[in-house]
């Protein structure tokens, strides 16, 4: 009886509203599928229940209405002690039951009450709190990207993000915000060596959690023999014309068929919509025209906008196709309007601290930026003069992959008796560097040495 009483309640408090949770959850986010134990699943549950479970006990403990409805009844604490006192009586002995019977009933239609009227409550709050959770959860490319709630968007990546979809993550601009709209073009080369390009369309994921299939939209197939062919004669053979469209809206690819996908996430807008909307954001009154053989950002008459007569114009150079970009990245230097921080629908102009710093700056224009925020100075010495020789410049950093997008990097540069000139050379030489880690994907460190020999080296800090 006893085990009967507590398999009720676990099923109650901790398996239905769980799986409550879930369902309304998924509505907003699909989850990712794990195999997970029971016990593992039963602590899920409970981890994820409490907050609802005391909201909805507060509420009826502490106020009229939540307290009286439904299924309300004049009720008292020591009413409450003597019922479930019985009933835990009569679970663990059939004597007590016997000779207490109708007692027993009338304290059982009284704990059900009680049951009922609180349940009612917690599956409520189990359902609102999973629409919240579900809301943010889908937000989270825009909270990421807010800096007032960039502390919810930490606390989501440590509890939510780790059980969403990953797949519903690579298949959608999910970790993006929602403006700019982007679509999502996948490449897929298969398991015979034949490259597919399209727009990502529904995916299918089996019961393991694992990928099965995907659709494509728009689909191509490259011809890599005949353009291995051309480029045998002609290295600089074009790829654009060895693509095939595949007839039919909708093609679909086994997982167990493909071998490698690489995604990437496009704004459906063009690229000098973007940068215009967000100059008007930054309150310059420009225009934006793509032009090719340049990677200069000119946008020295807007410096002042209630001066300006007529609108500025601002060249950004055209987005690569997304192959050559991947095996030749496009590498801008000394812009002052960034082209990555336009295409993440971010303000691009770049901040330097004083006029005197000189305008250095790197990007590839889709994962990264680097740019120098004040320098070179020379460094002070603990006399509070200054060392002979010695320059330090302050970079700052964004590094989309790792959501790293204001980070600091010092570096001493080591240029004895050499005159500015040379120094600001050396500072273009660090900001190669640093461009060549970015490039790769890593984090830079905090704190880097240029010598004399112009050896770039980590500055350990004592």
């Amino acid at each position: 009886m006893t085990a009967l009483i507590f398999s009720v309640l676990l099923l109650a408090y901790i398996i239905i509203p769980g799986i409550l949770f879930r369902r309304i959850f998924h509505v907003c986010v699909p989850l990712r599928r794990i195999q997970w134990s029971r016990t593992d699943e039963l602590t899920a549950f409970a981890v994820t229940l409490i907050v609802p479970m005391v909201i909805a006990f507060q509420l009826v403990r502490h106020t009229q209405y939540f307290g009286h409805h439904p299924f309300g009844f004049p009720d008292s604490l020591i009413l409450k002690w003597n019922d479930y006192k019985d009933i835990l009586s009569a679970s663990y002995s059939e004597k007590y039951f016997d000779e207490n019977r109708l007692q027993l009933l009338d304290s059982l239609e009284r704990a059900c009450g009680r049951q009922f009227h609180f349940l009612s409550w917690y599956y409520l709050a189990t359902g609102l709190w999973a629409l919240l959770c579900g809301v943010c959860a889908y937000h989270y490319g825009n909270l990421r990207n807010w800096r007032r709630a960039k502390w919810f968007a930490v606390l989501l990546e440590k509890f939510a993000i780790p059980v969403i979809s990953e797949w519903y993550a690579m298949f959608t601009p999910y970790t993006f915000a929602h403006k700019p709209e982007r679509w999502v073009q996948v490449d897929a080369l298969s398991s015979d060596g034949i490259l597919y390009q399209g727009e990502a369309g529904l995916f299918h994921v089996g019961s393991d959690g694992k990928l099965a299939g995907f659709f494509l939209k728009n689909a191509k197939r490259f011809l890599r023999a005949e353009f291995l062919e051309a480029k045998k004669a002609d290295k600089t053979t074009p790829t654009d014309k060895y693509w095939r469209q595949i007839p039919g809206e909708s093609f679909f690819l086994p997982a167990d068929k493909v071998l490698n996908l690489n995604f990437t996430y496009i704004p459906k807008a063009p690229l000098e919509t973007l940068a215009e909307e967000n100059l008007q954001k930054m309150k310059i009154p420009a225009t934006v025209r793509i032009e090719k053989a340049t990677a200069s950002v000119d946008v020295s008459k807007v410096s002042k906008p209630e001066k300006v007569e007529e609108p500025a114009t601002a060249t950004i150079p055209p987005p690569k196709d997304v192959k050559t970009a991947a095996t030749e990245p496009e590498i801008l230097k000394n812009f002052t309007v960034c082209r990555h921080c336009l295409l993440n629908g971010r303000p691009g102009r770049l901040p330097r601290v004083s006029a005197d710093t000189p305008v250095i700056s790197r990007t590839d224009g889709r994962t990264y930026h680097l740019f120098l925020l004040f320098g070179p100075t020379s460094q002070p010495s603990p006399a509070g003069a200054t060392v002979p020789g010695r320059y330090l410049v302050h970079f700052r950093y964004a590094l989309d992959w790792k959501n790293l997008s204001n980070e600091p990097i010092t570096v001493m540069i080591e240029a004895k008796y050499q005159p500015v000139s040379v120094v600001v050379q050396k500072t273009e030489l660090v900001a190669d560097k640093i461009s060549q880690i970015l490039e790769e994907g890593k984090v830079p460190a905090k704190f880097y040495k240029l010598d004399a020999q112009n050896r770039f080296e980590v500055l350990p800090i004592r």
